[in-house]
């Protein structure tokens, strides 16, 4: 809880970061970390609101974080 780590296959590049909040009326403080390897430590990217309100054609939410160009293999969200 709290925390989700996600490794990719390569280090593909990354341009914007986003969380898709899970119900309506939901806000969160979130903060995106990554690393290259295991042995590094991780490094803040970017850290936002993240929020859905609403519902139905009337929800909004938050925009992307547009996060320059980032290449690493490992993320995560705190």
């Amino acid at each position: 809880p709290g925390l989700f780590e996600y490794r990719s296959a390569g280090p593909f590049p990354v341009e914007r970061l986003d969380l898709r909040l899970p119900a309506a009326n939901t806000v969160a403080s979130v903060r995106f970390e990554a690393r290259d390897d295991d042995e590094a430590p991780w490094y803040p990217v970017t850290g936002f609101t993240a929020f859905r309100l609403g519902g139905g054609s009337d929800e909004v939410r938050h925009l992307p974080a547009d996060v320059g160009l980032q290449r690493q293999r490992q993320w995560r969200v705190v």
